[in-house]
């Protein structure tokens, strides 16, 4: 569980000397050819491109699908197509038709409107999944300064809905491939008017809106996002960054990190991109000129540094970078020099173009392709590498190439232990991981498939006394104790217990993120004594054998059993045994009552009290009530076991059972896939 705080964060900058250009090793061709130059290039992991263009008539969608160019749009003057985006699955949305427009969708086969209203909508956004989100307007006259504003809409394949409705201006929204959505808003009477106003960075998580940023300090805009939810933007003084001071802040999921600090006049916001490593790009000014800057999780690298501009820069999931890059003179008024592509792969910068038309806007994908457009030879240029790029040397490359040692295509090419014929590794999160698999703590990389990386991961946090306990959760941090607790923690969690007993057992208690507590390990070396561990103040104990992992949540959360299966006690009298794929959950409704549910997908739990056994299959429920406390008197209560949504009934037993404080306990079992 990591604390949610504002970390100022002064990155050391080092400066990367420029390379002798050379585009010798790519092959460049011309897509498509125009008297005007187009816009909104995008290109996909296969290849693919897809721009707006204008035919002659008006502007129309074209695709390129790595052999030919297809104009996807062929309608009449004044119903522009434009605004396009793809996915990795050669799918492509737009914006486009007569006034106000609409949002189509083409699949690969055919084209299908996606509204049809009274909003004015655009600039959509597609995932690989195929949801897509846009921004909407009702009326005409939407943008900055009209007096209306946009809201945000999201497409999950089926349906259509609204995620915003406000009075705010929501402007430049993005989509990633888990369906969450950023996007800025301005908000104050300013904003309509284009006077004034405050620009937020808005996050949505497939769930709910957060707002995370909360300032009338910056104009916090022009927000990327990753697949892991994590978002950058840029921070400037004034309206539209008028002063423009500029700041570059990164949200890890978690806590917001400054990660640039430009007191320097600048001449256009940052525009920073970040990719799936946590690596962020953007340019900025160093004193003299924009220059190109590149954060790798720890520091800064300006790696370019000349006396012209290089700007708008973009990052692919390799780190390699590429951008425009003026060649000498005042490339905007088109005197003395023009623009030419640039592209730094991690070692080396190369100069992809030498001509005499400006380059402008280049997209990379993660295979190192390049795609841009050129005025004077207006049109849209590909440029294709013709090497074996193995960044870790292990001989694999990505994309494949004849040239690398091995034919085959690396999963990974930033980590060495990964590739397609290592039986000891996974090329993929979705496949089986091996039982055993650990993290390594510095290498930017998944290694154990947990969803955590490197430093956020409970298993490379800290452990002071060799007790087992980590340090965040460990009652005695400095002295070997069996108490854990993560109800000190900032945010506070709700889980506590006590090792009560070792046995042969190498435990080890991490804490795990919320709304889960912790992590308890039994180490596949231990011996044939369990170890036993109380929680929830003693309303569960659990006995652990070599080899169990469980997720220990007191509260209403879960407690989630890696491997297992686990047997427990709820209570002085009452047993259950959870098998792997199954899920229990118990909660003492009241000071009478226990409810115990198998709230998993498959698999029977067995509830255990004198002699009587309930045997809970997938969705099915136990309820056990004493009417009455007992006491010191002569009469004793009926104990009742019955079924509340299914339909096991144990019958009618007399007893004298004191239940312990109210609390709720949930168990969740699967074996690790081998």
């Amino acid at each position: 569980m990591k604390r949610s705080t504002l970390v100022l964060v002064l990155a050391a900058t080092t400066f990367f000397a420029f390379v002798t250009p050379s585009h010798s090793q790519f092959t460049i061709t011309q897509l498509w050819s125009s008297d005007t130059h187009p816009s909104n290039l995008h290109i996909n992991d296969n290849g693919y491109v897809v721009w707006d263009g204008h035919d002659g008539s008006d502007f129309e969608i074209f695709l390129y699908d790595g052999t030919t160019t297809t104009q996807l749009t062929n309608n009449g003057s004044g119903e522009e197509d434009y605004s396009p985006h793809l996915n990795n699955n050669g799918h492509v949305v737009w914006a486009g038709g007569e006034h106000p427009n609409e949002i189509f969708l083409y699949d690969g086969t055919s084209t299908t409107q996606l509204t049809n209203n009274d909003y004015e909508e655009t600039y959509p956004q597609i995932n690989d999944d195929g949801y897509a989100v846009w921004m909407g307007c009702e009326g005409g006259g939407c943008y900055l300064g009209t007096g209306a504003d946009f809201e945000i809409f999201l497409y999950d394949g089926t349906s259509t809905t609204q995620l915003t409705n406000n009075s705010y201006y929501e402007d430049i929204a993005q989509i990633n491939d888990d369906g969450y959505a950023v996007w800025m808003a301005c908000e104050g009477a300013g904003c309509h008017g284009g006077t004034g106003g405050d620009f937020e960075v808005f996050l949505y998580d497939g769930t709910s809106t957060t707002r995370l940023t909360d300032n009338a300090i910056y104009q916090d805009i022009y927000p990327d996002m990753n697949d892991r939810g994590w978002v950058v933007w840029s921070g400037c003084l004034g309206w539209y960054c008028t002063d423009e001071t500029q700041r570059i802040f990164l949200y890890d999921g978690t806590s917001t990190t400054e990660i640039a600090n430009n007191d320097l006049p600048d001449e256009l916001p940052c525009s920073p991109q970040i990719n799936n490593r946590g690596y962020v790009v953007w340019h900025g000014y160093d004193g003299t000129d924009l220059e190109v800057f590149l954060y790798d999780g720890i520091s800064t690298t300006q790696i370019t540094n000349n006396s012209y501009d290089d700007q708008h820069p973009q990052i692919n999931e390799n780190g390699w970078v590429v951008w425009q890059g003026c060649d000498g003179g005042e490339c905007y008024s088109a005197t003395d020099g023009d623009y030419e592509i640039f592209l730094y792969d991690g070692t080396s910068t190369s100069q992809l173009t030498n001509n005499d038309s400006s380059d402008y806007f280049p997209k990379m994908n993660n295979n190192g392709y390049v795609v841009w457009y050129a005025t004077g030879s207006a049109g849209v240029f590909l440029a294709v590498p013709d090497f074996c790029i193995d960044n870790d040397a292990d001989g694999y490359g990505n994309p494949a190439h004849a040239e690398c040692t091995y034919p085959e295509l690396d999963c990974d090419n930033y980590n060495s232990n990964i590739y397609p014929t290592n039986s000891n590794t996974s090329c993929d999160c979705q496949e089986p991981i091996p039982q055993g698999t650990t993290e390594n703590c510095s290498d930017l990389e998944d290694n154990d498939c947990d969803g955590w990386i490197d430093d956020e991961d409970p298993n490379c946090v800290s452990d002071a006394d060799g007790d087992g306990m980590a340090d965040v959760i460990d009652v005695t941090p400095s002295t070997h104790s069996n108490d854990f607790s993560d109800e000190s923690l900032d945010p506070a969690g709700v889980t506590s217990g006590v090792v009560t007993n070792r046995g042969d057992q190498l435990l080890t208690v991490m804490e795990e993120a919320n709304p889960s507590g912790v992590k308890i390990t039994a180490d596949s070396s231990g011996g044939a004594a369990q170890a036993r561990v109380s929680a929830c103040d003693a309303l569960v104990s659990f006995s652990f054998d070599p080899g169990d992992e469980a997720i220990l949540t007191c509260g209403s959360a879960d407690i989630e059993v890696l491997v297992g299966p686990i047997e427990g006690m709820i209570g002085p009298q009452i047993s259950i045994s959870v098998p792997g794929g199954a899920a229990a959950k118990v909660t003492e409704a009241s000071q009478d009552q226990y409810d115990i549910d198998n709230t998993g997908a498959s698999g029977t739990i067995s509830v255990i009290h004198q002699g009587e056994i309930a045997e809970l299959d997938a969705g099915e429920s136990v309820s056990i009530t004493t009417p009455g406390a007992c006491s010191s008197s002569a009469h004793a209560s009926t104990h009742r076991i019955s079924s509340v949504y299914g339909s096991k009934a144990l019958g009618k037993h007399l007893a004298c059972f004191l239940l312990p404080l109210c609390a709720v306990v949930g168990l969740t079992i699967w074996r690790r896939r081998k």
